[in-house]
């Protein structure tokens, strides 16, 4: 979103051997609703860490909660957070959930897909 206070905030984590950057497309749509995206482009290599990443999950909502972004026009309500990830990346999703506190400024939603054949 262009402008927008106490918007709500996602994490989202990529599958594996790829990057953020192949979601560009998603993340986009998440925006155009006035949802505030982030998405570490961390752990992109044969081996990654499955636990790493859902760290960088936890601190991409901490960054997008404590900062003001864009021009300043934008914030994201530490009540209103999700975290998603796309097959590797549901994994991590998953993790940094469960690692997370519980309470007012926890993750509400987590989305994970994994496509089996």
């Amino acid at each position: 979103p262009a402008t927008g206070k106490n918007l709500p905030g996602v994490a989202f984590a990529h599958d594996w051997i790829t990057s953020a950057h192949r979601y560009h497309g998603t993340l986009d749509h998440l925006a155009s609703w006035g949802i505030v995206a982030a998405a570490p482009n961390t752990e992109t290599g044969l081996a990654p860490s499955v636990l790493n990443l859902a760290y960088d999950l936890g601190t991409a909502l901490d960054i997008i909660t404590g900062v003001r972004l864009g021009s300043g026009e934008i914030s994201v309500h530490p009540g209103k957070l999700g975290i998603a990830g796309h097959g590797f990346g549901a994994s991590a999703a998953v993790f940094a959930a469960a690692g997370m506190p519980s309470g007012p400024h926890g993750a509400k939603a987590v989305f994970a897909a994994y496509p089996t054949v």
